[in-house]
């Protein structure tokens, strides 16, 4: 996979740029096009922006599944007026999800998780400017809602982890990240351990932390 040059994105203290790492977006459709788009002001701290880019990716995406799947739809009693109109994405996740959608069509499924996990990341990093514990709840639930598209996706368990982690649940978190390591795509290990700032709480004295991302751990911290 394409990877952004990571050390050269950092535009404030607060960002994790964990998102873009299954591959590149496909150009020759427009929500894959506006994922990129919302992904780009994510990292620039337009997360605003981001946000709304990955509704109109999230509607772009309902437009191409109704062109593709107009019968699977109808067959699982979706509407497709409410379906195309639906601004809320935990609602097309679950459209997607029970209509067999997401067993059929490898490319709707990777877009829905990206934008999902995408969402979640766009809504920590808002919490990160206000540190309001609801607000964190809310962005995990969507990247929740990413790993139960694809419980391999080792991008979503790392932003889960990140987002636990400012919940103040450190053995979850923890647990989360072991997760994300297993998904050879991207060295979350190397993430965690010297780039990204979520994780400084732990980086000095935190032995499970130090061992998991392959830091040296003193005796004292082993105790």
């Amino acid at each position: 996979s394409t990877l952004f040059p990571y050390t050269t994105l950092f535009r404030s203290p607060t960002v994790t740029v964990i998102g873009r790492v299954h591959g590149q977006e496909r150009p020759d459709r427009a929500s894959e096009q506006l994922l990129f788009r919302g992904f780009n002001a994510d990292i620039g701290g337009n997360f605003t922006k981001a946000l709304g880019d990955y509704g109109k990716a999230a509607e772009a995406l309902q437009g191409e599944i109704i062109e593709r799947h107009r019968p699977l739809l109808s067959a699982a009693g979706v509407d497709l007026a409410w379906f195309k109109g639906n601004a809320d994405l935990l609602a097309l996740h679950r459209a997607l999800r029970d209509s067999g959608i997401l067993d059929v069509d490898p490319e709707a499924k990777t877009t829905l998780k990206k934008l999902l996990n995408r969402t979640g990341l766009a809504l920590k990093h808002q919490a990160d400017q206000h540190g309001a514990p609801e607000d964190y709840a809310n962005a995990l639930r969507y990247c929740q809602k990413a790993i139960e598209v694809d419980p391999s996706y080792g991008a979503a368990h790392y932003n889960e982890a990140c987002i636990m982690l400012k919940l103040g649940r450190t053995g979850p978190a923890l647990a989360s990240l072991a997760t994300a390591i297993q998904d050879s795509s991207f060295d979350f290990k190397k993430q965690a351990r010297e780039k990204d700032v979520d994780w400084n709480v732990l980086r000095l004295d935190n032995a499970s932390f130090r061992q998991l991302v392959g830091l040296s751990v003193t005796s004292t911290e082993s105790r």
